[in-house]
């Protein structure tokens, strides 16, 4: 009972607060704005900051596979479906750009993009690649690519079925940064879901690729020289991988799951309260209008002060509405490429 009357006194004209709800006082809406300033500060901070943690790439990979998803249903394409040897094939991918400091779907010493595939174990009919560095946010890639033509292509290619994303932090250039490696595929038989013990990577064949885009450079046609890997080279590849997922303490998992929830539904939660209080700040104000006017006869209300006063804090959250995560983002000084 005590809350339902707090709250209609912050919201509702009633005789408790003197016909003026406490939401619509200059004193509250002020400290009410200045507490949605911090929140986007928070935001600049969440970007600059925590998204050099480690973490931060295990999230842009599940945001940028729900956003090739969104894409393909809303163009009648079927989902794709998360493979990991496509995963390890991107990692594969990624670990070789840093240590040979390239970008590029072919390598300086001429290993083109499906020799990751064959070394991983995924035997395709088609496969694609797409690259990404330099950028802070998922959003910010995926739009980046579905503005490429090429890279577009291969998110709404027909004749994929499956996908894996691997995101390192590494250093480029001499900056560090965080590189993004996309990989589609069509696998020749059902996949296998992982890696046995002791596995030998299969013969390659001549097959017919899928154009991949290539932003860099055109993909000349050549023989691929490939080396079968032995098993002990594979399972050392991927043991450091493991070992650094085993190792994660109580504390790591705690931080990874808070970093996690921030990066996931930080931005969406800003987003739906400025719309609230966007709502409940318009509501309210025609409600103390029309219960002054046509309910209590009162007209005691300063409609000179109430009125443009309410305008202005509309006016600032759509503001708030308006500079987004995204727009925030770009307003940061940051080299990426495609």
């Amino acid at each position: 009972m005590f809350f339902i009357k707090r709250i209609k006194k912050i919201f509702i004209p009633c005789r408790e607060n003197d016909y003026y709800p406490y939401f619509l006082k200059n004193d509250f809406l002020n400290f009410y704005f200045l507490f949605f300033l911090f929140l986007k500060f928070f935001t600049i901070f969440s970007v600059l900051f925590l998204s050099q943690n480690t973490f931060f790439a295990l999230i842009t990979k599940e945001k940028l596979i729900s956003l090739v998803n969104q894409e393909r249903i809303k163009n009648n394409l079927p989902p794709l479906k998360e493979n990991p040897l496509l995963e390890r094939s991107s990692f594969l991918k990624a670990n070789d750009i840093f240590q040979n400091n390239y970008f590029g779907h072919w390598s300086p010493k001429g290993i083109s993009p499906w020799y990751w595939f064959k070394l991983a174990g995924y035997d395709y009919q088609a496969a694609g690649e797409n690259l990404a560095i330099g950028f802070f946010d998922s959003k910010e890639v995926f739009d980046a690519w579905m503005n490429s033509l090429s890279h577009r292509a291969n998110i709404l290619n027909s004749d994929f079925k499956e996908i894996g994303i691997w995101v390192q932090k590494g250093y480029f250039n001499g900056k560090e940064a965080y590189l993004v490696v996309q990989h589609f595929g069509k696998p020749r038989k059902e996949s296998i879901l992982d890696l046995p013990k002791g596995f030998v990577s299969p013969t390659p064949l001549l097959i017919k690729e899928t154009p991949l885009p290539q932003v860099l450079g055109e993909i000349k046609e050549e023989k691929e020289i490939f080396i079968s890997p032995t098993p002990m080279e594979i399972e050392k590849i991927f043991q450091v991988k493991d070992e650094k997922i085993e190792s994660l303490g109580i504390l790591k998992k705690v931080e990874k799951e808070t970093v996690s929830f921030i990066f996931k539904h930080h931005f969406s939660l800003i987003q739906f309260f400025t719309y609230l209080s966007l709502g409940f700040l318009i509501f309210s104000c025609l409600l103390t209008i029309f219960f002054d006017i046509f309910v209590y006869h009162r007209f005691v209300i300063d409609y000179k002060e109430l009125i443009p006063r309410t305008l202005l804090f509309v006016f600032l959250f759509f503001l708030f509405l308006y500079f987004d995560n995204l727009k925030i983002i770009q307003l940061i000084p940051h080299n990426f490429q495609i």
